[in-house]
C-alpha cells in the first residue's frame, strides 16, 4: 500500500518550458514556489475533505476527516532544478491512484457494517475508525455465503418497567448482537484523481508566485 504521494513540478513537467526553466535557476525562487504551490495542495485538501463526508456519516458514522489529516502532513521544498510536494499519508496515494488494500499484519481486514444494513448491531456506528480490538464483546462467525463477519455477543437490554404496578422495577430482554464488522481478504478503493488539483494548475500556480516575488524588485 503506498505510505504517501510526491508532486514534482520541474522543467520537463509541461508547457511553457523556458520560461519556468529560468525561474527553476534560482533557489529563492524555487522556495517561493514551493510554498505556495504547498499552500495550494493543503488548500485543495481541506476543500476536497468538507465536500467528500463519509456516505454514511447521516447513518451515524463520525467523520475522520482523512483529507483534512492529509492536508496537515503536506510539504513542499525546493529540489534541484525544480520543487517537490510531498503529503506523507497512506490514504492519498491510494485514493489518486486507485487499487486495492491488503491485509499487512493481520490475516484479514475488518470492515466496519453499513449502519444501515439490517444484520447491524444498533451501535455498529461505534465500529467506523476504531479498530475492532477496541471492543471486547465482539466474536467471530462464518456465514453460510462463505463470508464472516464480527458480531456483538448477545446481550441483556435492561429497561425501567413502566407498566402499571411495576413503577420502579426493571426487566430484562435478551437481544441477539448484530455485525459490527464484516471480514474480508481485500478492499478496493477507486481511483479518483480529483482528490488533488490539475498538474497545470499547480505549475501556472507557481510561476505566478514567482512572477509576483520578482514584479516589487523591478520597480
Amino acid at each position: 500500500m503506498p505510505l504517501g504521494l510526491t508532486i514534482t513540478i520541474n522543467d520537463q513537467a509541461t508547457g511553457f518550458i523556458s520560461r519556468l526553466n529560468d525561474m527553476l535557476q534560482s533557489v529563492k525562487l524555487r522556495k517561493v514556489m514551493a510554498r505556495g504551490t504547498e499552500r495550494d495542495v493543503r488548500d485543495h485538501l481541506i476543500d476536497y475533505d468538507k465536500r467528500n463526508p463519509n456516505k454514511h456519516v447521516n447513518n451515524g458514522w463520525r467523520r475522520t476527516h482523512v483529507f483534512r489529516d492529509a492536508a496537515r502532513a503536506t510539504h513542499g521544498e525546493a529540489i534541484d532544478r525544480g520543487i517537490r510536494i510531498s503529503i506523507n499519508h497512506p490514504m492519498i496515494g491510494l485514493r489518486y491512484h486507485g487499487g486495492d488494500i491488503r491485509p499487512v499484519k493481520a490475516k484479514a481486514l475488518a470492515i466496519p457494517v453499513d449502519p444501515s444494513h439490517p444484520a447491524a448491531d444498533p451501535r455498529a456506528a461505534e465500529a467506523y475508525g476504531n479498530s475492532p480490538r477496541k471492543f471486547h464483546h465482539l466474536r467471530l462467525i462464518q456465514l453460510s455465503d462463505g463470508k464472516a463477519a464480527l458480531v456483538a455477543n448477545d446481550r441483556t437490554e435492561i429497561k425501567k418497567d413502566h407498566r402499571k404496578g411495576r413503577a420502579g422495577k426493571y426487566r430484562g430482554k435478551e437481544v441477539l448482537g448484530g455485525v459490527y464488522y464484516w471480514i474480508v481478504q481485500k478492499a478496493h478503493i477507486k481511483k479518483d484523481a480529483t482528490v488533488l488539483p490539475k498538474e497545470r494548475t499547480l505549475l501556472e500556480n507557481a510561476v505566478k508566485y514567482a512572477d509576483d516575488y520578482l514584479e516589487p524588485l523591478d520597480e
